[in-house]
């Protein structure tokens, strides 16, 4: 995200207000902003190309999610889920192949 873009995000969340594009009038807002990223902030601040005020608003609550290659008991299909799935889509329900559950857990 470029630093222009980080500034406008900080100022949201600190100052509770934004402008339109292409508005003249500065609107207050109450915000939430739930952030995910696959990239190291921390190293990016210490390079500065992100913003450390920045990246101390959003560090407030982390949550850590290991890839999927590193929890390999997760990627046991959830029978509810699948036929939940097929319900929407109107479909009937079927279990997953053996070797599709093979490629899945072997997949990194």
């Amino acid at each position: 995200m470029p630093l222009e873009t980080q500034a406008k995000i900080l100022r949201v969340l600190q100052e509770r207000e934004l402008e339109r594009v292409g508005g003249n009038r500065t609107l207050k807002v109450d915000v939430r902003i739930l952030a995910a990223t696959n990239q190291d902030l921390e190293a990016k601040v210490q390079a500065g190309s992100f913003r450390e005020d920045l990246y101390y608003r959003l560090k407030w609550s982390r949550i850590v999610l290991p890839a999927l290659r590193e929890r390999t008991e997760d990627c046991r299909p959830d029978r509810a889920r699948l036929a939940a799935a097929a319900t929407r889509l109107k479909r009937e329900p079927k279990p997953l192949a053996a070797d599709a559950y093979r490629a899945l857990c072997a997949h990194e």
